[in-house]
């Protein structure tokens, strides 16, 4: 019978400016605050899965903060997928859980961005997205290329831009309660409608930011939940 997955401990650390941090003490954090949250130990962890960073240009993101944080797992791997690397994660670790290969997988990442790099520098690095020949040369970003999905979406299903602005009004609001976000002040469906537009239709209260932060969560056997510190959502 498949074991079954559940998530065991989380952690975020503050997210906007945060001085003096690096991608590999972003990470750090993160991690040994979910490890804290979950009431297991380093060396319960089999199991790590990086994201990516701009600021450190590891080719192996995991198997150095592995080596950063004294750890040997069964399995370490760095993954990719934008906007998407977390549920990514998240399906990776549940699959390694429940093929019996991992008990404990920390998934983690953490990056400087916004002190770590100029302001400049982060654009830079993010309009370098694209194939060199057929994108970049066309002014391809990835808010453009977002911006190209929203505006498929808007056709497809009838949706309007207020729905767009509806979605960033309620992250902010969200964000304001939360201790560590990196903006919290309140904003209004006026406010994103009369933003510049970045890309059409994506105005710049609709865009991501660039923030120093980390996160982590650890993904768990079910059948461990003798060594967790509470109850635990199924994967």
């Amino acid at each position: 019978m498949p074991k079954h997955a559940v998530i065991s401990g989380v952690h975020n650390t503050k997210v906007g400016t945060v001085p003096g941090s690096t991608c590999m003490s972003l990470h750090s954090e993160a991690a040994f605050g979910a490890l804290a949250d979950s009431g297991l130990k380093l060396s319960d962890i089999d199991g790590v899965l990086c994201a990516y960073a701009l600021t450190e240009n590891y080719p192996m993101l995991s198997s150095a903060f592995c080596e950063y944080v004294g750890v040997a797992p069964n399995f370490n791997a760095g993954l990719h997928g934008g906007g998407a690397t977390a549920a990514m994660m998240a399906m990776q670790a549940a699959a390694l859980v429940r093929n019996g290969d991992c008990r404990h997988v920390l998934c983690v990442t953490g990056d400087n961005r916004l002190t770590g790099m100029t302001r400049d520098k982060a654009v830079a690095a993010l309009a370098e997205f694209g194939h060199p020949q057929f994108e970049q040369p066309y002014g391809i970003s990835i808010p453009a290329a977002y911006a190209l999905v929203a505006q498929r979406y808007l056709h497809e299903t009838g949706a309007t831009l207020e729905h767009l602005a509806a979605l960033a009004v309620s992250h902010r609001k969200h964000a304001s309660m939360h201790p560590d976000a990196h903006m919290t002040e309140i904003i209004t469906m006026d406010d994103v409608a009369n933003a510049r537009i970045i890309s059409d239709p994506l105005r710049l209260l609709d865009c991501c930011l660039i923030s120093d932060g980390g996160a982590a969560f650890i993904v768990s056997a079910g059948e461990t939940a003798g060594d967790l510190r509470k109850t635990c959502p199924a994967i």
